[in-house]
């Protein structure tokens, strides 16, 4: 292989790259806008903190108690609980999974906003 066909092949990937990035930030974007609709100012903030802790975050939608899956875990700074599933990775320092926040009150049966994430 050449290097102009090395190059090319590490162009087309990385053009693939940003437009899979692009795509996941508009599917993002429509996700908080159905969240601005159905949550308070101030749980969109602590949310939107919260996005910003997690080092990638995509699949993101609003679901129904039902699709919730993973074990309880207590998060006072951000909400009061989450739902997750969690691997770690071989390095012992990555972590991947599925996240669940509380949309309003559990009694009430409140929505779930899901999304994946690594870190």
């Amino acid at each position: 292989m050449t290097q102009k066909e090395e190059q090319k092949i590490f162009n087309d990937y990385q053009d693939l790259c940003i437009r899979e990035a692009q795509e996941q930030e508009e599917k993002n974007n429509k996700v908080f806008k159905e969240l601005q609709n159905i949550i308070t100012k101030y749980k969109f903030k602590k949310i939107i903190e919260f996005l910003e802790d997690v080092e990638q975050y995509y699949l993101m939608k609003v679901v129904s108690k039902n699709d919730v899956f993973g074990e309880k875990q207590d998060e006072p700074y951000w909400f009061k609980y989450i739902y997750i599933t969690q691997s770690c990775g071989y390095t012992g320092d990555d972590f991947s999974g599925t996240i669940f926040i509380p949309l309003g009150k559990e009694k009430d049966k409140c929505k779930y906003l899901k999304f994946e994430y690594n870190c």
